[in-house]
């Protein structure tokens, strides 16, 4: 074979293989069958999303092993920084099993609109305060840092620069 028709006949065969990727029929809801790569469809279809639990009548969750507040708040369809406030959760990273947690704002105040005939003055409740477990005395570990070194040995062969393309580091 000549110097030239080997690569191109390689080529052929590369784009040939290329061609022959897989597809399949996708139906989604409503619409028309059509087409669609493997990889396209991997990446296009939506995963579907479970519909948030209703919170319970007295409004609180019990924390169980296991458990984060981000999970608790996702399965109620809440969002976590609302219960944290609600719970008066400085760290809303630590829970603990057993606590009980808020799952709806305290009673808000309620002010009626002014009529022009008589003043209305509503009556002002005060909000429901509730006191988070206790918490346990957690001992602070303080631990030394090692001694800092050069993480190599040896000589420096070049240097980080600025705008050149070919010596930004790692």
């Amino acid at each position: 074979m000549s110097l030239i028709a080997r690569p191109l006949l390689v080529l052929l065969l590369a784009m040939m293989l290329a061609a022959c990727g897989h597809a399949r029929v996708v139906r989604i809801d409503g619409q028309p069958q059509r087409t669609v790569s493997t990889r396209a469809a991997v990446r296009s279809a939506p995963l579907p999303r479970a519909a948030p639990e209703a919170v319970p009548r007295d409004g609180v969750h019990v924390v169980q092993a296991g458990e984060t507040l981000y999970g608790i708040s996702f399965r109620y369809g809440l969002r976590y920084q609302d219960v944290a406030e609600w719970n008066q959760l400085d760290d809303a990273t630590v829970i603990h099993v057993g606590q009980r947690l808020r799952l709806r704002p305290a009673s808000a105040v309620t002010v009626a609109p002014p009529s022009p005939a008589a003043p209305v003055v509503a009556p002002i409740t005060a909000p429901v305060t509730s006191t988070p477990a206790p918490r346990p005395a957690m001992p602070i570990v303080v631990a030394s840092a090692p001694p800092w070194r050069w993480p190599t040995s040896g000589q420096i062969i070049g240097r980080f620069v600025a705008g050149d393309q070919t010596q930004q580091g790692i």
